[in-house]
């Protein structure tokens, strides 16, 4: 859903604040992102500081952190004014490539979807924010519900049949030939939905095949699609963290 309202967050002067002269343009140059798309990033990248003010953890979306990192650029905008809007400094913590960091990173992601959609009553535009992309391993899994509604259908089938027919191989080969299919037709659509707990309260967020990786391809080639299944950038912050 892409933000329409002129107040992206509860903070005021943070929605307001102008930033700084060139930050667009350099992000649809560097990125081959459309104005319309670069402009929806820059609200997304306030409503992430807003998340980083909570008082958790958070990470952003590959395209909200390229605008981070090209406003940490203009260092007298980010180290100065901005940072008088938010309660404690705002720091970029990059990813350290450390055993579990990545692992780390992923699920602070998670959490970071989650607190928006608290925070702000509805879920993040999967333009700017993609969600994570099932595993190899995942997506060749059939889902229980079509192969379970597959062997229903195989059986009523062939139940039906052997009522007409009076043969009992005919329910037998009836159900073969189905469940089979079934199973192939799960496989193939790869629509596993894959639960991932995180943060407190054990919240789940639920991940659909369908949106994973997804480029929707208003903002060119860096508009935050997949990144090796974890879609969150590997960087992270918090203020005062």
């Amino acid at each position: 859903m892409t933000i329409q309202s002129g107040r992206p967050t509860p903070n005021t002067s943070l929605n307001t604040w102008p930033l700084p002269a060139g930050l667009r343009a350099r992000l649809m140059r560097e990125h081959g992102w459309t104005e319309a798309f670069a402009v929806q990033a820059e609200t997304e990248y306030r409503r992430f500081v807003y998340l980083a003010t909570l008082g958790r953890s958070v990470t952003p979306s590959p395209a909200v952190d390229e605008v981070w990192h090209t406003h940490l650029m203009f260092t007298r905008d980010y180290w100065g004014g901005f940072q008088a809007l938010l309660p404690a400094p705002l720091h970029h913590e990059p990813g350290t490539d450390t055993p579990g960091d990545a692992a780390r990173l992923r699920e602070q992601y998670l959490d970071t979807l989650l607190l928006y959609e608290r925070t702000f009553g509805e879920a993040a535009p999967a333009d700017c924010w993609p969600r994570p992309a099932l595993t190899e391993a995942q997506a060749q899994r059939p889902t229980p519900a079509a192969g379970l509604w597959g062997w229903v259908g195989a059986a009523l089938l062939g139940f039906g049949g052997t009522l007409l027919t009076g043969t009992p191989l005919f329910l037998l080969l009836t159900a073969l030939v189905f469940g089979l299919l079934a199973v192939l037709l799960g496989r193939q659509k790869g629509h596993v939905t894959p639960t991932a707990t995180a943060g407190a309260g054990g919240l789940f967020f639920f991940m659909g095949a369908d949106s994973a990786g997804t480029d929707t391809g208003s903002g060119g080639s860096d508009s935050g699609g997949s990144d090796g299944g974890s879609c969150g950038s590997s960087c992270g912050g918090g203020c005062g963290s």
